[in-house]
């Protein structure tokens, strides 16, 4: 790793850690890495915030965090899909 690599790694935004059932978020994680290739295609990405009694909160990052289709991903392509997975799911809560 070179110097402005080493530089830019130290102002990357720091996130903490997802809150929320160990196990639960476990599950969540499985599932997403399985969806996350056209996230990333796009240059975008989605992180688990946390979650708590059943609801999930979500984090878009990178192009999916200012885009125009962020709700229609969250609410008509993620949450079908994390649903059908995890049938403790009470529902989503996404931010940008």
């Amino acid at each position: 790793m070179n110097f402005i690599q080493r530089l830019m790694q130290g102002l990357a935004p720091k996130h903490p850690d997802p809150t929320g059932d160990p196990i639960r978020l476990a599950e969540v994680e499985a599932v997403l890495a399985q969806l996350r290739g056209p996230l990333r295609a796009d240059g975008g990405d989605v992180r688990i915030v946390g979650e708590e009694d059943g609801w999930l909160e979500l984090r878009f990052q990178g192009a999916c965090s200012n885009c125009h289709a962020s709700a229609s991903t969250l609410n008509d392509w993620l949450e079908p899909r994390l649903r059908e997975a995890l049938p403790w799911l009470r529902g989503l809560r996404g931010m940008g």
